[in-house]
């Protein structure tokens, strides 16, 4: 656990101009900075920076934050994630905080990890250099040429050549020194049996593996002939985790957040054939089905991923595999197969082949359709049905955010006919939720639909920044007019806000600290307006927004009043009664003015 003081202390260190101008224009416009928003296609800037705030806002369409929400939503990273980012960008070491580590161990994975990048980067380097110049890579420079691998593609790639024989790399290693014989095993570039130590990789073609920060942390390895196996990978360690990497990520991410898809093949060759035919999205897995790992580094891109399998059934079963870790973790997995014989190298090299295919990438099917069409719909034999049935529960079972389980829930049962019923007694997991009252229903809808909480997010604004106005929030009972997804959290924000609360400079930091994400957009939005003297004007600020909170409320419960279905002559006779009231103490108060 990082501690609040270490998190203030990166945020205090990052500046959010440096960090936005990083991916659009941003020009000074008064107090703040302006450009179009790097969150939706724009041509006139609504994007406003406030380099005092440490907030942003886009008044198009409505994105807003602080340095770790840009960091989160932009590049689609978890809070940690941005934290440890942004803790490296400004020189602090986030180790000593890391769960269940010590110093000492902390200390001992950092230099081994240091140590296994360089390992990686000099065998990167033995490899380019033997398939660029050395004699024994002739035969390989020439296979590559065939296949259309031409010297500037091996280079863009990093494609090297590990000649036969038994020690060339590791007698490299030796030569270069400072690379212990330990992790030279570790890494499974060297081996060892009863005859000693010995070359993993010979007479192979070399594709090294990256990180998203583009540096070697594997290599698959591929043979020349017809020999088995065909591909040998790098084994697991502290830097390479096969189902969570993906090849060509690097090469790809910055294409995949422009274009708005990933492509998801299953080879290394298809991958570099893609990318030269112009379609340079695509990634690979790594020998393995494509997981849960993987969706997670995909949805950190894009929402949306089609994978291309042959049309074997091969290609179906791999997708069929697919299907569930990816749509769980709420990716739009989409689908297209290859007819017989063709696999995605072969058809990047067919110029009308490609263009076929890219058409289809236009609009592929999604996968569930597909699934849910071919296995249950289309599917005559019952006991196949009930296997299709019990993927769908299981597709059900791990998807951990509740609106998405919902949303797939409904899907499920409007096109299989199957009653929800069969998915709530399969899945223990799944809670039968309790009845609510219509009055709750309506309750609820109008949370949900609110879009732009001001008068909420002006009123917290006061109360942060003017410490009087907490006396003015008791006598009013203010906490009343707040929209209720507001209510439960106002007291315990505070508390956690007082200390410096009034400095702009912390504004950013209080926003951090609201729990309600749906929020944040109003807040931010609320806190970079200059339109006020916070201090100065606060009383009427606060005067406008509870008339206006008030008047808000008393339409609210009319419209209760128009569907009153369903409630009780209690629930009628309260909203009656909370009318009045409200409208006596507006009564006795002047016209609320435009804010």
């Amino acid at each position: 656990m990082v501690p609040s003081d270490i998190v203030d202390e990166i945020r205090h260190r990052t500046n959010l101009i440096d960090l936005i101008s990083q991916v659009t224009r941003l020009k000074r416009s008064g107090s703040n900075w302006m450009g179009c928003c790097p969150f939706h296609e724009e041509k006139t800037p609504s994007f406003s920076v406030s380099e005092e705030k440490q907030l942003y806002h886009c008044f198009g369409c409505g994105e807003s934050g602080t340095v770790f929400s840009f960091m989160m939503n932009y590049h689609r990273l978890s809070f940690p994630e941005a934290l440890e980012s942004l803790a490296s960008k400004a020189g602090i070491d986030l180790g000593p905080y890391k769960q269940g580590q010590s110093a000492q161990e902390y200390q001992q994975q950092k230099e081994q990890k240091k140590k296994m990048r360089d390992l990686f980067a000099y065998a990167n380097q033995c490899f380019q250099k033997c398939l660029a110049k050395s004699p024994r890579a002739a035969f390989a420079r020439e296979y590559l040429e065939k296949r259309g691998y031409a010297s500037d593609i091996q280079k863009k790639w990093g494609i090297g050549f590990a000649p036969a024989g038994t020690k060339h790399l590791y007698q490299a290693l030796v030569k270069k020194g400072g690379i212990e014989e330990k992790h030279m095993l570790t890494s499974g570039l060297i081996g060892r049996n009863e005859k000693g130590v010995y070359d993993m990789y010979r007479n192979r073609i070399v594709f090294p593996i990256s990180d998203t920060e583009g540096q070697t942390i594997g290599f698959g390895a591929r043979v020349l002939d017809d020999s088995k196996p065909k591909y040998i990978n790098s084994p697991e360690h502290i830097l390479f985790n096969k189902r969570r990497t993906l090849f060509g990520l690097w090469q790809a991410k910055e294409a995949i957040k422009k274009q708005g898809k990933a492509i998801v093949v299953e080879g290394y060759t298809d991958v570099i054939s893609l990318h030269q035919a112009g379609q340079n999205n695509a990634v690979a897995s790594l020998g393995t089905a494509f997981t849960k790992d993987h969706a997670k580094v995909l949805r950190k891109y894009t929402d949306q991923i089609v994978f291309i399998f042959d049309g074997d059934q091969a290609g179906v079963n791999a997708a069929y595999k697919a299907l569930v870790p990816a749509v769980s973790e709420g990716l739009d997995a989409r689908v297209i197969f290859l007819p017989e014989g063709e696999d995605p190298d072969s058809v990047a090299k067919d110029k009308h082949k490609f263009k076929s295919l890219t058409q289809q990438l236009v609009n592929p099917k999604k996968l569930l359709d597909y699934y849910i069409e071919k296995e249950f719909l289309s599917n005559q034999d019952i006991r196949k049905k009930s296997m299709a049935i019990e993927t769908l529960v299981e597709l059900i079972k791990l998807t951990s955010d509740v609106y998405l389980k919902e949303a797939l829930l409904n899907q499920l049962v409007s096109q299989t006919s199957v009653e929800k019923d069969i998915f709530y007694g399969k899945s223990s997991f799944i809670k039968v939720k309790k009845p609510v009252t219509q009055m709750q229903k309506s309750l609820h809808k109008n949370s949900v639909q609110e879009k732009f909480w001001r008068e909420e997010s002006l009123l917290l604004r006061v109360l942060l920044q003017v410490p009087q106005s907490f006396d003015r929030y008791i006598k009013d009972q203010a906490e009343q007019y707040f929209d209720q997804s507001f209510q439960e959290h106002i007291l315990s924000w505070l508390d956690a806000n007082r200390e410096n609360a009034t400095a702009e400079s912390n504004l950013a930091r209080s926003i951090d600290l609201w729990p309600v994400k749906e929020h944040i957009g109003a807040l931010s939005k609320a806190f970079l307006e200059d339109n006020y003297d916070i201090q100065e004007d606060w009383e009427k600020i606060w005067s406008d927004c509870i008339k206006k909170m008030k008047t808000k409320r008393i339409k609210f419960l009319t419209e209760q009043l128009k569907s009153s279905e369903g409630q009780s002559t209690e629930d009628i006779h309260a909203i009656f009664s909370e009318i009045e009231s409200l409208k006596k103490t507006l009564q006795t108060n002047s016209k609320p003015e435009g804010l």
